[in-house]
């Protein structure tokens, strides 16, 4: 009888720590990712779209995704241009069906705005009913474009539910404003600023953000940290940024903008050249004075003129009046083209050339108006 009794109680250990071992396993992590496909996408990195790597990176994350962990799929800016509600949930909070969501990622094409914020407040809202730790992995490349302020929503809605984190991961980003948003969207909810400027860097900083979310939520702090050092003052005192439209990201580096700037002389003569900067955005010193700066961007050319006053950081934003051409070559709707493929791009106003490429999915900046586009397959003769 005593063996019997032991035996019993022997397997009731075992079978209790089985049991919790089973609901510790099926208590994975619960994350919603949410996409930047805003027509900054179409932006390169290396000899790649930021929307290609964006895709590569997705299947590469799914392909070692824990099975007791679920994730839901938020994409912005995919389906309309200068349309901040263009929000969609393609994906609940759901165990993965890798390739049902690759198909998903892979159609998508860059096209409009950036509402981060309200894109992030949506997923928060679809997390609320969600057991255990919520979190949101927002990767954007850009800077909030719909009117809203991302570090107040991140405050509001951490207050709402203290459970929430919100890992960002800035992707190529060269604007400190955004880098500034993102970051501030992670700290108000306790979590991670991660930035990436490559392939493999964006699959590292996703891949974190992936094993934070993973990880139990930590105590909040006894006490509030202490404020952030003040930003050192700039040596310049000229900067901005070129953007395509009022109110859009500005331009990236890895758009190859060039800014040349000359000043005026007396009636009748040339400007008298002052410098060439290769940035993506203004950090110049120069004299006081008026100058005539030339923006080249693409097929784009933009005169402005910029007034230096002394003592004061002085301002020039540039808005092109130019669009984004994005070139996608596709077998299937969901498989690039492989092999050799030749753009051309041609202006139909009075027939120039005006873009050529051998990529299989490429972009280009271009000034507002008509074009035509060539695709042959294979190198052209």
């Amino acid at each position: 009888m005593r063996l019997v009794v032991r035996f019993l109680i022997a397997s009731l250990l075992v079978a209790a720590l089985g049991g919790a071992a089973g609901a510790q396993t099926a208590d994975g992590a619960r994350v919603f990712l949410v996409l930047d496909a805003s027509g900054s996408m179409w932006g390169r990195v290396g000899d790649q779209t930021k929307m290609q790597v964006a895709r590569d990176t997705v299947r590469e994350i799914l392909r070692d995704w824990r099975p007791e962990d679920r994730l839901g799929l938020i994409v912005y800016g995919h389906r309309r241009k200068n349309d901040c509600s263009d929000i969609e949930v393609m994906r609940p909070v759901e165990a993965v069906d890798a390739t049902r969501l690759n198909a998903q990622v892979g159609a998508i094409a860059p096209r409009g705005m950036t509402p981060l914020s309200a894109a992030v407040r949506l997923a928060a809202e679809r997390l609320k009913g969600v057991e255990g730790a919520s979190t949101v992995i927002l990767v954007s490349d850009g800077i909030e474009t719909c009117r809203a302020d991302p570090c107040a929503v991140a405050a509001a809605l951490k207050q709402a539910d203290t459970r929430l984190i919100v890992h960002t991961v800035g992707f190529d980003i060269q604007d400190r404003k955004a880098k500034r948003q993102l970051e501030c969207l992670a700290s108000a909810t306790g979590g991670l600023a991660l930035s990436a400027n490559d392939a493999g860097s964006l699959h590292e900083a996703i891949g974190r953000a992936v094993e934070a979310a993973r990880q139990p939520p930590s105590p909040p702090p006894a006490a509030a940290p202490p404020p952030p050092p003040a930003e050192p003052r700039p040596s310049w005192n000229l900067e901005g940024s070129a953007r395509l439209v009022a109110g859009d990201d500005p331009l990236s580096g890895k758009d190859a903008v060039t800014w040349d700037f000359r000043k005026p002389g007396a009636p009748g003569t040339e400007p008298a050249y002052v410098d060439t900067s290769y940035k993506d955005t203004i950090e110049a010193t120069l004299e006081p004075g008026t100058y005539r700066v030339r923006v080249l961007a693409g097929s784009v050319r933009m005169d402005a003129d910029v007034t230096i006053e002394a003592g004061r950081m002085n301002r020039l934003d540039v808005v092109l009046n130019a669009g984004r051409l994005g070139l996608r070559a596709m077998r299937t709707a969901e498989e690039n083209q492989s092999g050799s493929v030749f753009w051309q791009v041609f202006a139909k106003a009075d027939g120039s050339e005006i873009f050529t490429s051998f990529a299989p999915e490429t972009a280009t900046i271009v000034p507002a108006g008509a074009y035509s586009v060539t695709l042959s397959l294979g190198p052209p003769r």
